[in-house]
């Protein structure tokens, strides 16, 4: 059924997506993530749709922002927050950073650099991590209306650099660890672009 929706936006879609020098894009996603905590772990799966979650309680905010600089080249701003809570345990992490993409035609391809932020709490502990990933996208657009895209999307995440873990119970120091996640988020949502005047 997915497959068959992807196929006839693709065929469909062939329109020339030429965002002007000067437009402004916002608009929000809908992901599904798999991360791997290191090249030999299983992958665990994470799905959610708007604050809610189809194997977890949590709430996700995932916003899109990018700005034209010139004919389609953009550069963006990546921000994504989730809270998990299941009762006894909650847990928060976000990414930030900044992101360029070029379209040609319907399809766009960039990168990013990113930042990771996390915290967790519990009845017994409380940490914090701080760590990085270089981010590789890709995706297409299909206009609906004027003005109005949908936007379907795949990141793949390569952490680098180390993971930093500080725990409130052991404050004689941190705990550092090579970052070696990967993370593969595929999204939908919506994009509007409004030229600048």
């Amino acid at each position: 059924m997915g497959r068959g929706i992807l196929f006839l936006l693709i065929l469909t879609g062939f329109v020339w997506a030429q965002f002007e020098e000067g437009t402004l894009s916002v608009g929000s996603l809908f992901s599904y993530t798999s991360v791997k905590s290191s090249p030999d772990a299983d992958a665990l799966t994470t799905t959610t749709l708007g604050p809610n979650s189809l194997n977890i309680y949590s709430a996700t905010i995932q916003p899109t922002l990018s700005y034209f600089i010139s004919n389609n080249l953009s550069l963006d701003a990546i921000y994504s927050r989730t809270d998990l809570d299941d009762g006894d345990y909650d847990y928060s992490f976000s990414f930030y950073g900044p992101s360029a993409s070029l379209y040609v035609n319907h399809l766009y391809a960039g990168g990013a650099y990113v930042l990771f932020n996390s915290k967790s709490k519990s009845e017994y502990s409380e940490h914090t991590s701080k760590t990085a990933y270089l981010e590789l996208h890709g995706g297409l657009v299909h206009k609906l209306v004027e003005h109005v895209y949908v936007d379907i999307n795949a990141r793949y995440l390569m952490g680098t650099g180390d993971y930093v873990t500080e725990y409130s119970e052991y404050p004689e120091g941190d705990y550092t660890n090579k970052n070696e996640e990967t993370m593969l988020l595929i999204s939908a949502g919506i994009k509007a672009f409004f030229k600048l005047p």
